[in-house]
């Protein structure tokens, strides 16, 4: 069996994550990436940073490529929207649209969730 090809999506910006590193803290997804390759020696896990508009995908990657996707946690709120927030819509948008399991434990009710928080970004965003 080949190794798994999983993809971390680092929810914080570059600037939190940033000051998250400078007192001493760890970047979500490194711990993250960190804990799969224990848990799945072998493993491809490759980072992913939505928040920050200069990142891309892995070169030569595509989010059909993966064979599951961990989300982390974020200081990113949806009410305050923005950019940041809304690449990191867009982008789950599109990996729950591949069908590549995610971290959510129940991906259709994570699926509906996303719709949910996408509509009050948009709202928040018009308003």
């Amino acid at each position: 069996m080949p190794s798994p090809r999983l993809l971390v999506i680092e929810g914080n910006s570059p600037q939190t994550t940033a000051e998250h590193v400078a007192v001493g803290g760890t970047a979500a997804s490194k711990g993250y990436s960190d804990l799969l390759r224990e848990l799945l020696p072998g493993a491809v896990v490759d980072i992913c940073y939505p928040g920050d508009p200069t990142a891309l995908l892995p070169e030569g990657s595509s989010l059909e490529g993966y064979d599951g996707i961990a989300i982390t946690g974020s200081g990113l709120h949806v009410y305050n929207g923005g950019p940041e927030v809304m690449r990191q819509i867009d982008l789950v948008r599109t990996a729950l649209k591949t069908g590549t399991p995610s971290s959510p434990q129940q991906p259709v009710a994570a699926s509906e969730k996303i719709r949910k928080v996408a509509n009050l970004a948009s709202a928040a965003a018009s308003a």
